[in-house]
């Protein structure tokens, strides 16, 4: 009987070891799937339309639980208002036919919550300046106010909404547009302080098939070529339809050295997904030009479907572009400019000295400019593979308990089934079962 119980349990320990070397190996398997993109999120909104969040705190945990190491960060310039007629308060723009206004304290709000967190979680993010009305001339005034205020911690300018389907139609005042006198004079300051600058132009109207606000967007662009401009959603929104957007794309970025695009929000789904492969030739042919967002607004539940679905469309390019698309095109953007940013703003280093400096925040933080993310994944990926192997040790000294207790017939019941699990893996380490 002895000799029964020492068989039956070496057998035991050997399928337990077994078992814990191929659950290392999909757990391994699996964290590496997960960070084979080192994504810095180019498109993300802290604050929503009513100027509400989940904090900071949440997004790094999701941001984390992503792959995501970086994002650009913004708040929201409108507040959708919430009138005495509507029963019920308003979360989004398109909620009611209620009115929205720009809204300046989104700035302010957003940094505030930034500046009481450690370094480490500010370190993660590049904010920029949004909360301006883009057709008041005092706009550039108020964000050169906001760059003294804050020296040294804006990466960017927007986004800026122009030209934007219901939201820009439902707030007061006239239309914005992208080639407004007041955006001219912002794109200036933009291009002094060597700062991008992200800005929301739908290329057309509603159920449109031609582009008739294109050309706004080129007179912006033609304006100052060294304002380098982010152009969110490929020039789309809602209900805009335009069949030969992926020429449209090629022709704008052929004509203009200065044009960035992200492929946040819906132009994965309405124009991307669609043609996988075109859209995958277009961005290999500019592989610099292109950068993944979330544009994810101020509440985090979906934040790891808005990043991964993006997979689907980097792993169609080459590994190179894939990684300048995921993160290395917009980490270059933002921190092109800090030298200058240095000479028009005396205490700028002061403020960078108080934490990081950019260049090893990026070492630590983003892909091949940031090995931070991947030490993440892989301290991530060895917890997992300590709490398998703890199971693990936990089932057999259970199972080993069991064994002895139990009657006969039992155990004999434990052997016919170690015996199975035996073969399995016996199959598995020889080829017969897919790996």
């Amino acid at each position: 009987m002895r000799r029964r119980h020492r068989f039956s349990f070496v057998k035991f320990i050997f399928g337990v070891m077994l078992f814990v070397l191929i659950s290392s190996h999909f757990i391994s398997t699996a964290a590496e799937a997960h960070s084979r993109y080192n994504i810095v999120d180019a498109h993300l909104h802290y604050l929503d339309f009513t100027q509400e969040t989940d904090g900071l705190e949440k997004l790094v945990l999701e941001m984390d639980k992503a792959g995501i190491s970086r994002a650009v960060l913004f708040g929201m310039p409108m507040v959708k208002q919430w009138d005495e007629h509507a029963p019920n308060m308003p979360v989004y723009y398109l909620s009611n036919d209620s009115r929205s206004y720009y809204y300046s304290a989104t700035d302010y709000i957003m940094m505030a919550h930034l500046e009481r967190q450690p370094d480490d979680i500010k370190d993660r993010f590049y904010p920029f300046i949004c909360g301006i009305n883009p057709n008041d001339k005092y706009a550039a005034k108020y964000i050169k106010q906001l760059l003294d205020t804050y020296p040294g911690q804006f990466y960017g300018i927007g986004e800026l909404m122009s030209r934007h389907d219901d939201l820009t139609a439902l707030t007061y005042g006239e239309p914005p547009r992208a080639n407004h006198p007041a955006m001219l004079e912002i794109y200036d300051l933009a291009a002094e302080y060597n700062l991008p600058v992200m800005v929301h132009h739908n290329v057309a109207g509603y159920f449109s098939d031609e582009p008739i606000y294109l050309e706004e967007m080129q007179q912006a662009l033609a304006h100052n070529r060294n304002t380098n401009f982010i152009w969110p959603h490929v020039g789309i929104s809602r209900r805009i339809e335009i069949p030969n957007l992926i020429e449209i794309t090629r022709e704008m970025l052929t004509e203009n050295d200065n044009l960035y695009y992200d492929i946040s929000w819906i132009v994965f789904e309405e124009y991307i997904l669609k043609d996988l492969e075109g859209w995958a030739e277009l961005i290999s042919e500019f592989p610099e030009r292109f950068m993944v967002g979330s544009d994810i607004v101020g509440h985090w539940g979906r934040y790891a479907e808005e990043v991964t679905k993006f997979y689907l469309l980097l792993d169609l390019l080459d590994d190179e572009t894939a990684q300048k698309v995921s993160g290395k095109n917009i980490v270059s953007l933002v921190e092109n400019g800090v030298e200058k940013r240095q000479e028009l703003q005396p205490s700028f280093i002061e403020t960078r000295t108080e934490t990081e400096t950019i260049s090893s925040t990026a070492q630590s933080n983003t892909g091949n400019s940031n090995n931070g993310a991947v030490m993440q994944e892989e301290s991530n990926s060895d917890t997992l593979i300590i709490i398998a192997v703890i199971f693990s040790t936990a089932t057999a000294l259970i199972a080993l308990i069991i064994s002895v207790i139990f009657n006969r017939k039992q155990n004999m019941e434990i052997r016919n089934k170690l015996s199975e699990i035996h073969a399995y893996l016996d199959d598995y380490t020889h080829g017969k079962i897919d790996k």
